[in-house]
Formats: structure tokens, C-alpha cells, sequence
């Protein structure tokens, strides 16, 4: 079930199908329309690790362990309308590019790599409207950043939301305007209208927060939730004892299971976190940097509400540093303060000072080489 512990969410539908797929330089990714799938079960935080694409090779790692977006079938559905973001990020969403091979026996779909990048910087921008709703510092800062008199600190790990949503609006393609907001709000307009869409329900699209509060942000980001939310669909079936359950039926493609995952966090009562290893690099490490709980764990498997490392990597290589640390102190401890070595003096030296002399008595040993140089 998509659920963040203890608290139900969202009820999830089959395993993701996931299709072979291939990165074509230049392209994006190609997968046949007909072969056979296999099924993958998901943790509930691979919307995390999809923020951020980048590069070729984010997509050709993702693609190799997920498939495709399946942008065709988040798409396709004849009783619902499509997702409004999905027809305006992506190049044909009724569809893709489908080729045909010499012997006209087997078909293919191209996701461009330009599709995955919007995709991906508009997902990003949903975590953040998540993150700012949770975060009343971010929210202030936010509002300092967007008045340009300050840039976000890279250094301070609380405004991660600040800095996911100018970078997720800059993939996707999105400006950032307060003249058509009030009270510290601001809207995200789309850029440019791509010349391959014709469609009037998209001319005013756009998300709106209209002010510096909570529920704004938390409003702004249920309007990119419910397209995908309403496409859940409620059956009965029955279990091996005759009890009656109700059975969901949800998109079977990568990129509606990742929005309702974003929906499920956004309905759990675990809040985003940010890694406490400095050092982690986050999805371009194949960990989420930003977590609900420890990755690669399964929200069935939770046992610690606390974690504070998102990977159990993170906690090792943050320990061996530490332990280098204490190593390093414990060496210095011992050893003392050092002492210029000319027989008559006793100045300590400075921890800048790598030499072996003091100040005073370094000029009569100019010659020596200092310490930690070969002779």
C-alpha cells in the first residue's frame, strides 16, 4: 500500500511494469511497445531519486533500473483529461516518437531527453513546495531570495527546499514572477509555449502561491497532485478467506507512480529530512540526499522514525569519518605542543607555523629544508 507509517495514505495498484529500455546518445530512451515486462515492487521514495536528472547518464542509470517514464501511458486514458503539466513538458504526450523497424513487425517509443529533464525539474519543484510547507525558516527565506536582496546559502542544509525549487523551475522551464502574486506570494509561469502544442486548456497554466504561509504552498502543491490523484480508480475483489477489500486501480506508468508517491509524503506525517553526511551526493549516488526514512528500505520495513542518513553508505563513511577525526585529536592530544628546537628557546610555535623554529631563529637555519619536505 502507498502509506507513510504509522498513518495510511494512498492505496497503490499492481508492482511498477517495468519495460526494457535503451539510451540512445543524442535521443533519449527507446523502449519496444510489445515486449514483455517485469515486475518491480517500489519503496515509496523513488520520486526522490527522480528530482533530479541532469545529465545523459542520470537518465541511462535510472532508465537501466526503472524502465521508462511511460510518458504515452501516463496519457493515455479515454474518460480523463491528461495531465495538463505532462501535455505542456513533453514533447507529444499522446504518444511519443514511435518508429517502425525495416520489417514493420516491431515498434518503439522515444522519450526525449529533453521530456525527462521538465519531468524531472517539475518533481522537483512539487518536493520543494512539500519541504516549504514543513519549513517556516525556508519560507522566509524564500521570500528574501525571490525580493533579490539575498542568494540561498548553499552551506545551510534547512533551506534545501529554496534552493530545489529555483533549480527545479529552471529544468522545467519555469519563471518565477511575484507581479501577478500579494503578500509575499509568487507564481510559476511557464517560459515559452512549445510549438507543438495546440491546446487551449494549458494557455493560463501556471502554479500560484498567494501568500508566505503554509497552507499556500501546501494548496500549490495539491493542484500538481490531483491530476494524478484522480486517476485512481476503486474496484472490489476478494482474498484467499472471502473477505471483501477494495482493490485500486492506479496508472501503470513510472511517472504517475512517482507523483502519488510525492502525494503519499505529502499525506504521511513523516517530514523530509536532509542527509547528515555532508558529503552525500544525493540521487547521482543512487540515494535520495533528501528522505522520509533510510533508503533502500521498504515503508513496511520502518523501524527508525529518527534516522538522520538517508543511506546506511552515508552513516558508514560519516563514522570512518569521525573516527579519523577523534584518531587525529587523540594524536595531538598526546604529542603536545611543539617547541622551536633551537637549544636555547622555549616558544611554542603556531599551528601555522610548519616549521621547526620559531620566528626569531628561523633565519639562522634558512638552509634547512623545513619539516615535511624531502632533503
Amino acid at each position: 500500500m502507498f502509506r507513510v507509517t504509522p498513518r495510511n495514505a494512498l492505496l497503490s495498484g499492481p508492482p511498477l511494469r517495468r519495460y526494457p529500455a535503451r539510451f540512445e546518445p543524442g535521443q533519449g530512451i527507446v523502449w519496444p511497445l510489445e515486449a514483455a515486462y517485469t515486475a518491480v515492487e517500489l519503496t515509496g521514495q523513488e520520486f526522490l531519486l527522480f528530482r533530479e536528472v541532469r545529465t545523459d547518464e542520470d537518465i541511462a542509470r535510472l532508465a537501466s533500473t526503472y524502465g521508462p517514464l511511460g510518458l504515452g501511458l501516463a496519457a493515455v486514458n479515454a474518460e480523463l483529461p491528461y495531465p495538463t503539466w505532462l501535455m505542456r513538458l513533453t514533447r507529444n504526450p499522446q504518444g511519443g516518437f514511435v518508429y517502425k523497424h525495416k520489417g514493420g513487425a516491431k515498434l518503439e517509443e522515444l522519450e526525449p531527453t529533453e521530456d525527462w529533464v521538465r519531468q524531472s525539474g517539475l518533481l522537483c519543484v512539487g518536493v520543494a513546495l512539500l519541504g516549504l510547507s514543513q519549513s517556516a525558516r525556508a519560507r522566509r527565506a524564500l521570500r528574501t531570495v525571490l525580493s533579490g536582496r539575498r542568494t540561498p546559502k548553499r552551506d545551510d542544509p534547512e533551506l534545501w527546499p529554496v534552493r530545489e525549487l529555483l533549480d527545479g523551475c529552471e529544468r522545467a522551464g519555469l519563471g518565477v514572477s511575484q507581479e501577478d502574486a500579494w503578500q509575499g506570494g509568487f507564481l510559476l509561469d511557464p517560459l515559452d509555449e512549445p510549438r507543438w502544442l495546440k491546446d487551449e486548456r494549458i494557455s493560463d497554466l501556471g502554479v500560484l502561491v498567494e501568500d508566505n504561509t503554509s497552507h499556500a504552498f501546501a494548496t500549490a502543491l495539491a493542484g500538481l497532485l490531483d491530476p494524478w490523484t484522480t486517476r485512481i480508480r476503486l474496484g472490489v475483489s476478494t482474498d484467499t478467506k472471502g473477505l471483501m477489500l477494495l482493490s485500486p486501480g492506479t496508472p501503470a506508468a513510472l511517472l504517475a507512480q512517482l507523483w502519488l508517491q510525492l502525494a503519499d509524503a505529502a499525506f504521511g506525517d513523516l517530514p523530509l529530512k536532509v542527509c547528515a553526511w555532508e558529503g552525500c551526493k544525493g540521487p547521482h549516488a543512487d540515494r535520495p540526499g533528501v528522505f522520509l526514512w533510510r533508503w533502500p528500505i521498504s515503508r513496511e520495513d520502518i523501524k527508525h522514525r529518527d534516522a538522520q542518513y538517508c543511506d546506511r553508505r552515508c552513516a558508514h563513511a560519516d563514522a570512518q569519518a569521525a573516527s579519523r577525526g577523534r584518531e587525529s585529536l587523540a594524536r595531538k592530544q598526546t604529542q603536545g605542543p611543539r617547541v622551536c628546537q633551537h637549544p636555547d628557546c622555549i616558544t611554542q610555535l603556531r599551528q601555522s607555523n610548519r616549521g621547526r623554529y620559531c620566528s626569531m631563529h628561523s633565519r639562522d637555519h634558512a638552509g634547512e629544508p623545513s619539516k615535511g619536505r624531502a632533503r
